[in-house]
């Protein structure tokens, strides 16, 4: 029996204070990522282009869950 061995992508991506203060309103640190076959990276990239085309977000613009979620800079429109 052969085994066969895939090449995996990880992104990650940080959210919070890197250095939280107890006085903040939101004195946390996260970090989460994402782990994807490489195979799968075209399909993906695809996948958010066409949803920045059906929203008008232009390609260079990147998705800041923060920014969108506080309606700011480019997605003060939501």
């Amino acid at each position: 029996m052969k085994l066969q061995y895939s090449e995996f992508a990880l992104y990650l991506d940080d959210s919070g204070s890197p250095k939280p203060n107890p006085k903040d309103q939101c004195p946390f640190f996260g970090m989460g990522g994402v782990l994807i076959n490489r195979g799968h990276e075209q399909i993906i990239e695809a996948l958010v282009l066409e949803f920045k085309q059906r929203w008008n977000i232009a390609v260079d613009i990147p998705l800041h869950g923060s920014e969108i979620r506080s309606k700011k800079n480019n997605y003060d429109w939501l």
